[in-house]
């Protein structure tokens, strides 16, 4: 009996070995690594992204998100305007909080987010192509040079009532809308694509000229740059710090002049200060950087000397 068990035991071993499968000769498993931002499974009941979706947003779609919360707070928006994330319709930009001395993440919406606004209303009719002003060549810190179009103007037509109606939008200037570095400098988005940039940014304002109800004043993840690196605070910040040095400055004059001349004069007293900020400090010579306000009124100059007529945008 014992010896019928181990022949049966002799003949069903070989049996086993033959059913497990040949391991090839360098043959190696899959790994795969945990995603950059960590992840929630509240993420998938809120918004439907699973794990491999997840991995996904956080290393191709949002590369510069810094937290989990500003990815969710970038779905979150999406989930609002009914926008697909995978279509890289808004961007996570980091802007410097003047208050926190640190960046911080903001969602920007993209170019794409404006366009797909516009034709959802069934009224886009098109638009035409971009004009664009004098080409001029500048250098920054001495080394960076760039050629870029003076300003950039887009005409978008709208259909209302049957009729094809055109809005054409601002003229963009180049110099005024720049992203820059905190030295002042283009940063690198913008010395190579000087064109490319400013064409979606002057798209954009056309937009919202043409779709002011259905886009508001929303500006794209290419203008973010016009706070000059601050967010809201930061410039309501520096428009306090500006007021301040302006009662400083003529304190001093006042002090300097009653020690002259004894006559004892007093300065009028300076602008109500203001916490209210239009266009992101576009228009504001306080929040340009000295290199950039240098440059604009060079333009400014060579403009009047053409016989140009002057502008409000400088």
């Amino acid at each position: 009996m014992a010896k019928k068990q181990s022949q049966q035991t002799n003949n069903i071993a070989p049996d086993k070995e033959q059913a497990k499968p040949p391991k090839e000769e360098g043959q190696e498993l899959a790994t795969f690594n945990a995603p950059r931002l960590p992840y929630h499974p509240a993420i998938q009941e809120r918004f439907g992204i699973d794990k491999s979706d997840w991995m996904a947003l956080v290393t191709a779609i949002f590369p510069n998100a810094q937290t989990t919360e500003s990815v969710v707070l970038a779905l979150s928006y999406c989930k609002a305007r009914k926008l697909d994330p995978f279509k890289r319709c808004i961007h996570i930009v980091p802007i410097w909080d003047a208050q926190k001395r640190c960046l911080v993440d903001t969602v920007w919406p993209g170019i794409g987010e404006l366009r797909t606004t516009a034709h959802r209303t069934g009224c886009y009719a098109g638009r035409d192509k971009t004009e664009l002003g004098p080409m001029i060549e500048e250098t920054w810190d001495g080394n960076v040079k760039v050629k870029f179009p003076q300003w950039a103007q887009v005409t978008v037509y709208r259909n209302i009532k049957g009729n094809r109606v055109a809005f054409a939008g601002p003229q963009v200037y180049w110099l005024e809308t720049f992203g820059s570095h905190k030295g002042g400098a283009p940063n690198s988005m913008w010395q190579r694509r000087p064109i490319g940039q400013i064409d979606k940014c002057a798209e954009a304002a056309a937009l919202r000229a043409a779709f002011p109800e259905e886009i508001g004043n929303d500006y794209i993840d290419a203008e973010a740059h016009l706070s000059r690196h601050v967010d809201s605070r930061e410039v309501e910040t520096e428009t306090k710090s500006g007021v301040s040095a302006l009662k400083e400055r003529l304190a001093e004059r006042e002090k300097a002049q009653n020690g002259g001349n004894g006559n004892g004069e007093t300065e009028p007293e300076p602008e109500p200060e203001t916490t209210e900020v239009e266009n992101e400090g576009r228009d504001d010579p306080e929040l340009r950087d000295p290199e950039t306000e240098k440059k604009v009124a060079e333009q400014k100059q060579k403009l009047q000397a053409a016989g140009t007529p002057k502008t409000n945008l400088f």
